[in-house]
């Protein structure tokens, strides 16, 4: 099972009680599109999950009950005042947040919780969430993982570099009714943008793909929302 609450460069371990810099994280974002692993919590591992596990399971077998799931799961900082606590109150997300978007300000557009159980055929097809949400550069998300994150989990997949391509064409395919996008949005495989960087007319398949795993509970990644599947 992999379950992170919202959204490989150097793998030095970040610990919150250091306060160690965050530049490695900021070069690694800006050079790839994403960074990890990042530290948030004095507590990873065994420790934050014994604290803060239970917490998801009880509001996520409340939400099944309910046939809430759907609609609870998106923003639920704003029903679960220790999940409020966990995010809002961070100072360290805080910290990246302004480090990563260059700016003063910072706001939490939304929060969401993706759940893969283990065995599941759900996945994510390839697509960038700046699609829908039109923050382009001006958006990070954040993947805090609940669970361990192994390459097994069915972690995130980035394509490394794919930020600086831009807004990229996505289409749209409902029928596919295990794909975990509202839209079953997906970008075409044939989509002419080419990658100057490569060999003439590669374009963003031809990137490399770098899974976003061998995370603790505790332990977050963070992408640029112009690059991720």
């Amino acid at each position: 099972r992999q379950t992170h609450a919202s959204r490989v460069a150097r793998r030095a371990r970040h610990t919150c009680s250091a306060v160690p810099s965050i530049s490695p994280l900021i070069d690694a974002y800006r050079a790839d599109g994403f960074c990890l692993p990042v530290a948030l919590f004095p507590e990873t591992g065994d420790a934050f999950r014994a604290t803060y596990w239970q917490k998801y399971l009880s509001f996520r077998e409340h939400c099944l009950a309910e046939d809430l799931w759907s609609e609870y799961r998106f923003k639920s900082h704003m029903l679960l005042p220790w999940l409020y606590r966990l995010l809002v109150d961070n100072q360290r997300l805080q910290e990246l947040a302004h480090a990563l978007l260059g700016t003063k300000t910072v706001v939490i557009w939304s929060t969401d919780w993706c759940v893969k159980p283990k065995g599941s055929p759900e996945h994510f097809s390839w697509h960038q969430d700046s699609t829908y949400s039109k923050f382009d550069t001006n958006g990070v998300t954040l993947w805090l993982a609940f669970s361990h994150v192994r390459s097994r989990s069915g972690p995130i997949l980035y394509r490394r570099g794919s930020h600086k391509l831009g807004q990229l064409r996505h289409t749209e395919d409902l029928s596919d009714s295990t794909n975990l996008l509202a839209f079953g949005q997906r970008i075409p495989e044939d989509d002419s943008t080419v990658v100057d960087w490569l060999p003439a007319g590669a374009n963003w398949t031809a990137l490399d793909v770098v899974p976003g795993c061998d995370l603790e509970p505790g332990e977050a990644s963070a992408h640029s929302f112009l690059d991720r599947k």
